[in-house]
């Protein structure tokens, strides 16, 4: 096997209207005392049922700043164009309402919070799952920008698609990517264990990405 390649991408940008920032893509853990620590080690392993929780978020000098997930996806290897693709967040929705939930602060968005269920992608030459998020920044506390909008529902999202995009909004900084990963199955399980779905998710899409019987 070729090297797992291990990556927590921060992305530091200067730019003359939002000036210097920084976006971040965390896997954190809930449980300890100290909320939302990221995890800093990998390959990270998890179990069956395990649940992910992600931080997109972007930290400037002045707190001025919010974050706006345009997308974000996962894949089997490094790159974030290999395929097969699963899309977890669009638009600062979840793509699959109760597959992925997505938690944010109303009033400051320098942070937005999803969490899923681990999966494996389908194959057995699949081994890891690493994440990837297309993002964008706006300016805190000015109205009608598509980072002060969030999600909206599924119908006007469809209508204002041109619209609410990091790529038509004057208000938002250009789009930079951040990635996470990998994410793997801990060793040691049971055979029997091994050869059944990773995960119980019953969206019918999903499926198509989780183990099959060996």
């Amino acid at each position: 096997e070729g090297a797992l390649e291990p990556r927590r991408d921060f992305r530091y940008v200067q730019d003359q209207k939002f000036g210097e920032y920084e976006i971040r893509l965390d896997i954190v853990d809930t449980s300890v005392q100290t909320p939302n620590t990221a995890i800093d080690s990998w390959p990270h392993k998890i179990d069956v049922n395990d649940k992910l929780n992600f931080r997109l978020w972007v930290v400037s000098s002045g707190s001025n700043l919010d974050v706006y997930a345009d997308k974000c996806w996962a894949t089997p290897e490094v790159s974030s164009t290999s395929e097969p693709q699963y899309e977890l967040v669009t638009k600062d929705c979840a793509t699959e309402e109760g597959v992925v939930t997505i938690e944010s602060n109303t009033n400051k968005k320098e942070s937005l919070f999803f969490n899923f269920n681990a999966f494996k992608f389908l194959g057995s030459q699949y081994k890891n799952v690493y994440i990837h998020c297309n993002t964008s920044v706006c300016h805190s506390g000015v109205n009608n920008n598509i980072c002060q909008k969030g999600c909206v529902s599924t119908v006007r999202r469809r209508r204002q698609a041109s619209f609410n995009s990091a790529s038509t909004d004057s208000g938002a900084s250009s789009i930079d990517r951040v990635s996470n990963g990998p994410i793997q199955r801990k060793s040691g399980s049971s055979s029997a264990f091994q050869q059944v779905s990773f995960l119980s998710l019953v969206s019918t899409s999903l499926m198509a990405f989780l183990f099959a019987k060996l």
